[in-house]
C-alpha cells in the first residue's frame, strides 16, 4: 500500500508499459526466490531474506495494482465501472486461488520449492504478453 502511494508520485515520469515489465519481472523473480529459502540454514539470514523478498513481492504489487488502475479509465473510457469491479473479482479470486492451487501443488508434489517455482513460471509465462500487447498510445 505504501509502494502504491510512493510509486504514483513517480508514474508520470516513465512509461507505465516498462513499469509492467519491471513489475512482472520482479513478481517473478521474488516468487521464484522465495522458493529458494527453504535452502538457507541460518535462522537470521532466512528471516532477513524472507521478509526483504516479501517486501519485494509486496512492492511490486504496488507497482502493478497502481498502473492498471491508473489504465483501465484510459483504455476503457465507456465501461470503466464495470472493468472495476471485474478486476476486483478477478483480484480477489486470484487470492483465494492462489494459496489452494499452492497447496495442491505442494501435496501433490511434496516439495516446497516447485510451486514457487511453477507460480514464477506463470507469472512470466502470462504476464509479459500481455504486457506487450496493452496498448498505451492512447494516454501518453
Amino acid at each position: 500500500m505504501v509502494a502504491s502511494l510512493i510509486f504514483e508520485k513517480i508514474m508520470h515520469l516513465f512509461n507505465k508499459k516498462h513499469f509492467l515489465y519491471i513489475g512482472i519481472i520482479l513478481a517473478s523473480l521474488s516468487t521464484l526466490s522465495f522458493g529458494l529459502l527453504d535452502f538457507i540454514n541460518h535462522t537470521y539470514l532466512l528471516l532477513v531474506l524472507g521478509f526483504t523478498i516479501r517486501f519485494i513481492l509486496g512492492f511490486t504489487v504496488g507497482i502493478i495494482g497502481t498502473i492498471i488502475y491508473g489504465l483501465v479509465p484510459v483504455l476503457y473510457p465507456d465501461t470503466v465501472e464495470w472493468k472495476m469491479a471485474y478486476m476486483q473479482v478477478v483480484f480477489n479470486f486470484a487470492s483465494i486461488a492462489g494459496s489452494l492451487v499452492g497447496g495442491i501443488l505442494y501435496k501433490l508434489l511434496t516439495n516446497y520449492e516447485l510451486p514457487f517455482f511453477i507460480i514464477a513460471f506463470t507469472i512470466s509465462i502470462i504476464g509479459l504478453p500481455i504486457i506487450y500487447n496493452i496498448n498505451i498510445r492512447k494516454e501518453e
